[in-house]
Protein backbone atom coordinates (compact mmCIF):
# COMPACT_ATOMS: atom_id res chain seq x y z
CA UNK A 1 0.00 0.00 0.00
CA UNK A 2 2.66 2.43 0.86
CA UNK A 3 4.11 1.93 -2.65
CA UNK A 4 1.36 3.30 -4.04
CA UNK A 5 0.26 6.57 -2.02
CA UNK A 6 4.35 7.31 -2.70
CA UNK A 7 3.66 6.53 -6.76
CA UNK A 8 0.56 8.87 -6.00
CA UNK A 9 2.09 11.57 -4.66
CA UNK A 10 5.04 11.31 -7.44
CA UNK A 11 3.00 10.98 -10.56
CA UNK A 12 0.56 14.10 -9.28
CA UNK A 13 4.05 16.21 -8.73
CA UNK A 14 5.19 15.03 -12.19
CA UNK A 15 1.27 16.02 -13.47
CA UNK A 16 1.38 19.65 -11.81
CA UNK A 17 4.79 20.67 -13.57
CA UNK A 18 2.69 19.65 -16.42
CA UNK A 19 -0.25 21.87 -15.86
CA UNK A 20 2.37 24.80 -14.94
CA UNK A 21 4.62 24.05 -18.32
CA UNK A 22 0.67 24.57 -19.95
CA UNK A 23 -0.30 27.47 -17.92
CA UNK A 24 3.12 28.67 -18.74
CA UNK A 25 2.37 28.26 -22.56
CA UNK A 26 -1.06 30.05 -22.29
CA UNK A 27 0.82 32.86 -20.74
CA UNK A 28 3.48 32.72 -23.06
CA UNK A 29 0.18 32.77 -26.08
CA UNK A 30 -1.42 35.47 -25.02
CA UNK A 31 1.57 37.87 -25.06
CA UNK A 32 1.86 36.57 -29.24
CA UNK A 33 -1.29 37.72 -29.17
CA UNK A 34 -0.90 41.06 -27.69
CA UNK A 35 2.13 41.18 -29.68
CA UNK A 36 0.87 40.94 -32.91
CA UNK A 37 -2.14 43.21 -31.67
CA UNK A 38 -4.83 40.32 -31.88
CA UNK A 39 -6.32 40.99 -28.49
CA UNK A 40 -6.37 44.47 -26.78
CA UNK A 41 -3.78 45.61 -23.88
CA UNK A 42 -7.27 45.32 -21.84
CA UNK A 43 -7.59 41.41 -22.85
CA UNK A 44 -4.01 40.86 -22.48
CA UNK A 45 -3.72 41.91 -18.63
CA UNK A 46 -6.93 40.95 -17.70
CA UNK A 47 -6.09 37.24 -19.12
CA UNK A 48 -2.16 37.23 -17.93
CA UNK A 49 -3.46 38.54 -14.33
CA UNK A 50 -5.90 35.53 -14.18
CA UNK A 51 -2.95 33.10 -15.81
CA UNK A 52 -0.41 34.37 -13.17
CA UNK A 53 -2.66 33.86 -10.16
CA UNK A 54 -3.51 30.18 -11.42
CA UNK A 55 0.66 29.81 -11.31
CA UNK A 56 0.89 31.43 -7.89
CA UNK A 57 -1.67 29.45 -6.61
CA UNK A 58 -0.32 26.23 -8.45
CA UNK A 59 3.08 26.79 -6.65
CA UNK A 60 1.96 26.86 -3.30
CA UNK A 61 -0.19 23.61 -3.72
CA UNK A 62 2.64 22.05 -5.59
CA UNK A 63 5.00 22.56 -2.39
CA UNK A 64 2.31 21.78 0.03
CA UNK A 65 1.91 18.31 -1.80
CA UNK A 66 5.64 17.91 -2.27
CA UNK A 67 5.57 17.61 2.10
CA UNK A 68 2.74 15.85 2.33
CA UNK A 69 3.54 12.36 4.53
CA UNK A 70 1.18 9.70 2.53
CA UNK A 71 2.01 7.78 5.67
CA UNK A 72 -0.72 9.61 7.22
CA UNK A 73 -3.59 8.40 5.01
CA UNK A 74 -5.08 4.93 4.64
CA UNK A 75 -5.15 4.86 0.61
CA UNK A 76 -4.68 6.71 -2.32
CA UNK A 77 -8.79 7.47 -2.38
CA UNK A 78 -7.97 9.27 1.42
CA UNK A 79 -4.71 11.12 -0.08
CA UNK A 80 -6.96 12.43 -3.45
CA UNK A 81 -9.78 13.33 -0.99
CA UNK A 82 -7.85 15.22 0.68
CA UNK A 83 -5.52 17.17 -1.75
CA UNK A 84 -9.30 17.95 -3.31
CA UNK A 85 -10.34 19.25 -0.56
CA UNK A 86 -6.94 21.91 0.14
CA UNK A 87 -6.99 22.97 -3.55
CA UNK A 88 -10.22 23.95 -2.75
CA UNK A 89 -9.56 25.69 0.17
CA UNK A 90 -6.70 27.16 -0.94
CA UNK A 91 -8.59 28.42 -3.72
CA UNK A 92 -11.03 30.19 -1.44
CA UNK A 93 -8.89 31.57 0.73
CA UNK A 94 -6.27 33.03 -1.18
CA UNK A 95 -8.62 34.36 -3.92
CA UNK A 96 -7.21 32.22 -6.44
CA UNK A 97 -8.99 31.61 -9.88
CA UNK A 98 -11.41 29.10 -9.36
CA UNK A 99 -10.41 27.68 -12.90
CA UNK A 100 -6.80 26.14 -10.91
CA UNK A 101 -9.18 24.38 -8.41
CA UNK A 102 -11.20 22.35 -11.50
CA UNK A 103 -7.72 21.58 -13.20
CA UNK A 104 -6.19 20.31 -10.17
CA UNK A 105 -9.10 18.16 -8.94
CA UNK A 106 -8.70 16.15 -12.79
CA UNK A 107 -4.89 16.16 -12.60
CA UNK A 108 -6.11 14.17 -9.08
CA UNK A 109 -8.78 12.25 -10.73
CA UNK A 110 -6.28 11.08 -13.54
CA UNK A 111 -3.64 10.00 -10.94
CA UNK A 112 -6.35 8.24 -9.48
CA UNK A 113 -6.94 6.11 -12.02
CA UNK A 114 -3.81 5.34 -13.02
CA UNK A 115 -2.57 3.92 -9.90
CA UNK A 116 -5.58 2.22 -9.54
CA UNK A 117 -5.29 0.62 -13.16
CA UNK A 118 -1.43 -0.46 -12.35
CA UNK A 119 -2.58 -2.01 -8.92
CA UNK A 120 -5.13 -4.19 -10.53
CA UNK A 121 -2.77 -5.39 -13.32
CA UNK A 122 -0.15 -6.30 -10.55
CA UNK A 123 -2.94 -8.78 -8.64
CA UNK A 124 -3.37 -9.91 -11.90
Amino acid sequence: MRNEKDAFRRILLIELDDLKDDIELLLKRYTELHDSDVISNYVFFENTALVRNELFGLEGYKKEVEQLDTSDFAGVDDIRDYLADRIAHRCREKGIAEGLCHLVIRKLDKVRGYVERNQRIARQ
